[in-house]
């Protein structure tokens, strides 16, 4: 940073981060529903779902998983600010940031034999709490048993492309990502005389590229087809699945197992051409001219502007069919108005009324904007008088002309201050939203794409499930926030304090002809509330967070995305800490901090019934120290 005169100001900075996660996951999967298990007569059930029986002829495939992150991000910026007069200032911004990552998530197997019901089987007992909480498992098996549970494909899931039966001793998705942004951003900044105090008149423009390249590989072990046990020097002791009722499993060093070169491995995409398809680059070019007025007429002050959003945006990816791979592309240019204004009139002392109104903007997902298309060409349909109801063509269809979803909202509230760091607030808000992006069926143009034997189409459209832009919805709800030092009530307590927030959200969004569904990742309820400290030196602090139930998106096979409710959750921190005062430490702080202390856990489930439950994750307490020196 530095400053040359009294009206040139610069400042350049820069990040980078190198970062890197290892994960080791083991578990087992119980095929319950999709292998030759069966329920056995004699089972419980209450209000219509099965809560205690036994299966018999179980197959489990034990997994000891690896996942490793690695990602690295540069950014770099550049501010000047510059006064030409006493009235006009100048600025310019320019930024750049860059992101590689490469996410690989290791699947490595063991069961009791090569390819489905040829190992041993289990006769599995099992019990659903009331409230469908974790389910035990009673099992006949020793699945501690290095002897019983070999490398091998237990479930015979994969045979290489129809060359290689039952090969899939394990899986590793590595998907690899390019994400750069740069932009630059000029505006002018002219104090005025009067009621408007300044005007601000600037642009800015923004050119991002992001890159997908998605990787699946099958790994087979090099002994295929024998099963292999895991040589004794890679074992660990067992892992305790207590928490599920069983004893123990198998559990060994299958990174190291992995890295020795014990796999061979097998590139899904020459025989999965979804591969293809998952892989794309968009590119954003986005410029936006902007004014805003900034006035103070007394009792109201506020600001009131517009911008004007041009986007160019283009996506490269593959048309796949036919077992045949081929480029294409793809995008679209469209321009937005979007006005806004914010309000604040003090109505009496400490008392505000705040209004804002606003046409907002958010750009679809990158991944929604992939081009890529995934088709089949029926040749039995592939006749003279062959129409849309009855075409030879079919697919699913990526969609880099999508536009943003837009958005006109209006929030209000009320404020009350109580002298210093005391206040109540009540609000409001509407948003009302102009489309929304979901899957919808589609005619699609296949002229050009390659047919079986290159023969000739009577007929080139079909119809495809594509990302596309339909009807909106709304977003509604109130909420309301205070904050109460104690020592507005009297000085005997000061220090003490507490403050809390609450806001109910009612959202509704339309997919079609199908009912409405709320807005992924919005509770109904959200209720914040702390307690706390701070005087002398010392702090301590206890919050809690609840939020009800909620559509989210969590990751499925392959990393994609699935919607499933999630259960309301209630998360506990505390904080405690000192800051030396004086004498010789003055300035060193000392803090302790503990987060999900009553140990929630995060569960999905299906069907709007929590007895179903997807997902269980405990994922624990965590606590943190730190030491911090201020000069």
């Amino acid at each position: 940073e530095a400053e040359p005169s009294d009206r040139l100001h610069l400042s350049l900075d820069g990040y980078w981060s190198k970062f890197n996660d290892e994960q080791r996951l083991r578990g087992i999967e119980l095929p319950l529903f999709w292998s030759a298990a069966q329920l056995q007569p004699g089972y419980q059930e209450s209000g219509g779902l099965v809560t205690s029986g036994t299966y018999r002829g179980v197959e489990a495939v034990m997994r000891n998983d690896v996942v490793n992150r690695d990602s690295e991000i540069f950014a770099g910026g550049f501010n000047g600010a510059f006064k030409a007069t006493d009235t006009l200032t100048l600025e310019l911004d320019v930024s750049y940031s860059k992101l590689t990552k490469t996410e690989e998530n290791l699947e490595i197997y063991l069961g009791t034999g090569r390819g489905g019901g040829v190992g041993a089987t289990d006769t599995l007992g099992f019990t659903m709490p009331a409230d469908g909480g974790v389910i035990t498992f009673k099992p006949t098996l020793n699945y501690a048993d290095p002897a019983l549970f070999v490398i091998t494909d237990p479930q015979g899931w994969n045979s290489c492309g129809g060359t290689v039966p039952n090969c899939q001793d394990g899986f590793v998705n590595r998907p690899r990502i390019r994400d750069r942004l740069q932009s630059i951003r000029l505006q002018a900044i002219q104090a005025l005389d009067g009621d408007i105090e300044s005007v601000t008149v600037g642009a800015n423009y923004s050119d991002r590229r992001k890159q997908l390249v998605d990787q699946g590989f099958v790994l087979t072990h090099k002994n295929y087809p024998a099963n292999t046990p895991v040589p004794s020097d890679y074992l660990f002791d067992p892992v305790s699945l207590d928490f599920i009722g069983i004893p123990g499993m198998v559990a060994f060093d299958s990174a190291r197992y992995y890295a020795e070169g014990n796999y061979k491995l097998t590139d899904e995409s020459l025989w999965e051409l979804g591969r293809f398809r998952n892989s794309y680059v968009v590119n954003e070019k986005v410029l936006t001219g902007f004014v805003q007025a900034n006035f103070n007429s007394g009792a109201v002050r506020g600001n009131a502007g517009v911008q004007v959003v041009h986007t160019n945006q283009s996506a490269d990816g593959y048309a796949t069919g036919n077992g045949v791979v081929t480029p294409t592309n793809d995008g679209d240019t469209y321009t937005h108005v979007l006005p806004s204004m914010n309000l604040s009139f003090e109505f009496a002392p400490e008392a505000f009324l705040r209004f804002g109104a606003a046409r907002m903007l958010a750009r679809a997902r990158m991944d929604q904007l992939n081009p890529s298309v995934g088709y089949s060409f029926n040749i039995a349909n592939n006749v003279v008088g062959a129409g849309i109801n009855r075409s030879p063509w079919s697919g699913t269809v990526g969609n880099a002309r999508l536009r943003p979803l837009l958005a006109n909202t209006v929030d209000i509230a009320v404020e009350k201050y109580f002298g210093r760091g005391a206040y109540v607030s009540l609000g409001g808000f509407y948003k009302y939203l102009d489309g929304w992006i979901y899957r919808q069926d589609d005619i699609f143009d296949f002229t050009g794409l390659p047919t079986p034997g290159n023969v000739t189409p009577t007929y080139n459209l079909g119809i495809v499930s594509q990302w596309k832009n339909g009807r909106g919805g709304n977003v509604y709800g109130a909420e309301g926030s205070f904050s109460l030092p104690f020592a507005t009530l009297t000085t005997a307590l000061d220090g003490f304090g507490i403050l809390g927030s609450a806001s109910y959200t009612e959202s509704s969004v339309r997919e079609g002809s199908s009912p409405p569904i709320p807005m992924p990742g919005l509770s109904r309820w959200v209720v914040n509330g702390t307690v706390y400290f701070e005087k002398a030196g010392f702090q301590a602090r206890a919050s809690a967070r609840h939020r009800s139930s909620f559509l989210a998106e969590v990751s499925g096979l392959s990393l994609a995305r699935d919607r499933v409710m999630a259960r309301a959750e209630t998360v506990v921190d505390a904080q405690i800490g000192y800051t030396f005062q004086s004498g010789a430490l003055e300035g060193l702080g000392i803090l302790l901090q503990g987060s999900n202390l009553t140990n929630e856990p995060f569960i999905t489930y299906y069907n709007n019934d929590p007895r179903q439950v997807r997902d269980y994750q405990n994922y624990g307490r965590n606590f943190m120290a730190g030491l911090t020196y201020r000069f």
